[in-house]
């Protein structure tokens, strides 16, 4: 890993090489001032590395990479999750973030790198928290999606301002991944201790999956199974599976959604 230079050693670097006091500013072709003195109340990759002048749009660039990365990660991982199941995406793309996350950290000086690393690592958000979304919302009925919608909703809004906070405590990049990205390492356990979704495994045809799955859930909540449980689900199975038009394909079934998937793909 580099070494991390701490706050003000750049700046005192530049200092010693052109001591014209505190307030010294740097100048760029077109104009632009930068501060050189370097008290910054959040220590950033474009501090650290000083992306400024000629290098000022790698941090747009890494903005853009993570949309590019989001786009390629949807069409890469939704036949997946159709054909896999909702919760080994959830994992993978929770994995591959995580792992770019840890890369980070030894390649944060390479911006070619990061961008890169970025680009991979954008699955999480969207396909992957909507994977298990999904997976939720098709274990229970209307009112539970309502909620779990209504919460979910709350929860990330409440989870997107919460990080002003994080940055204002951590005031490091380093320590700001490390508690930003430490939160994903709580998915990690449901690999095990969540099911997958029964109507996807209904929709696949895969009712004894599905039954014990269901029977598991309605003994968690104390209900009774009906005799004809069996019969329901394999009459269910059979009604969604020929109306189903999952994964990929399905993005271009008709031509109306062909064109809202071109749309939402270019505008995102």
């Amino acid at each position: 890993m580099h070494e991390l230079r701490r706050k003000g050693e750049i700046g005192a670097e530049k200092l010693k090489a052109d001591p014209r006091g505190d307030n010294f500013q740097g100048s760029c072709e077109h104009g632009y001032l930068f501060d050189a003195d370097i008290d910054d109340p959040f220590w950033s990759w474009t501090s650290e590395n000083e992306w400024v002048c000629d290098q000022a749009s790698f941090g747009p660039n890494i903005l853009m990479a993570q949309s590019v990365g989001i786009v390629i990660s949807t069409f890469i991982w939704l036949q997946p999750s159709d054909t896999w199941g909702r919760l080994p995406v959830l994992h993978i793309t929770n994995f591959l973030f995580l792992a770019s996350r840890v890369a980070m950290f030894f390649i944060y000086q390479n911006q070619w790198a990061i961008i890169v690393v970025t680009a991979i690592g954008s699955g999480f958000f969207p396909i992957g928290v909507r994977n298990g979304w999904t997976a939720v919302a098709e274990y229970t009925d209307e009112h539970g999606r309502m909620q779990l919608y209504l919460i979910g909703w709350v929860v990330w809004v409440i989870g997107a301002a919460m990080l002003g906070v994080v940055a204002w405590a951590t005031a490091h990049w380093f320590s700001y991944m490390i508690v930003t990205s430490a939160i994903n390492l709580l998915l990690i356990p449901f690999y095990w201790l969540t099911p997958e979704s029964p109507r996807l495994r209904l929709t696949q045809g895969r009712i004894d999956e599905a039954e014990k799955i269901i029977r598991t859930i309605k003994k968690v909540n104390r209900e009774e199974i009906p005799p004809n449980f069996r019969q329901e689900l394999e009459d269910i199975s059979a009604e969604i599976s020929e109306d189903s038009n999952t994964g990929l394909r399905g993005l271009f079934s008709t031509w109306v959604m062909a064109k809202m998937t071109i749309v939402f793909s270019v505008t995102l």
